[in-house]
């Protein structure tokens, strides 16, 4: 009915929810809405200033090492990504995730498991790599050498005294 993602979203949100009724009524409103604005606004600001390096960092290790890339240098790249964008949605607990994603041994224990979902979906290949980012892999890439038949090349243009034929 409703897709994993989907649903992962929506329960994030309801314990979201309820994590910041409990907080508020543990330590008050004004502190926890606070703490909440300031994870956003720290969130925001790591994404602005310091995601754009790591996938810099990590497009040119890729082109640079012909698409072979270390899953757990992939999943750190990854990890960092993933904790700004945590950071940037409001809420506590997100917020504490991404801060979580940003501590080195923490980074370093859960990169490995990210590294291999991102090289899994990363094409092998520079140009590849580059060109189909984000496709997930899908549809296949075909090579195709054009051949004169009949005296029709790539080079002369169809006309109607010379039309391309179906094989």
């Amino acid at each position: 009915m409703f897709s994993r993602p989907a649903l992962v979203v929506f329960g994030v949100a309801v314990v979201e929810f309820f994590l910041f009724v409990y907080l508020v009524r543990a330590f008050g409103a004004i502190p926890i809405t606070l703490l909440a604005i300031l994870l956003s606004v720290g969130g925001l600001y790591y994404l602005v200033r310091f995601t754009p390096k790591a996938l810099r960092r990590g497009f040119r290790q890729l082109v640079d090492s012909g698409g072979d890339v270390s899953t757990k240098d992939a999943g750190d790249q990854a990890a960092r990504v993933v904790a700004g964008l945590l950071l940037a949605v409001p809420g506590i607990l997100t917020g504490v995730g991404g801060l979580l994603l940003l501590v080195k041994p923490i980074r370093n224990l859960l990169s490995p498991a990210i590294g291999m979902h991102v090289v899994q979906y990363v094409p092998t290949g520079p140009i590849q790599a580059i060109t189909s980012f984000g496709r997930r892999g899908r549809g296949n890439i075909i090579d195709v050498d054009v051949v004169d038949v009949d005296g029709y090349s790539s080079k002369t243009e169809p006309t109607s005294s010379n039309p391309p034929e179906l094989l």
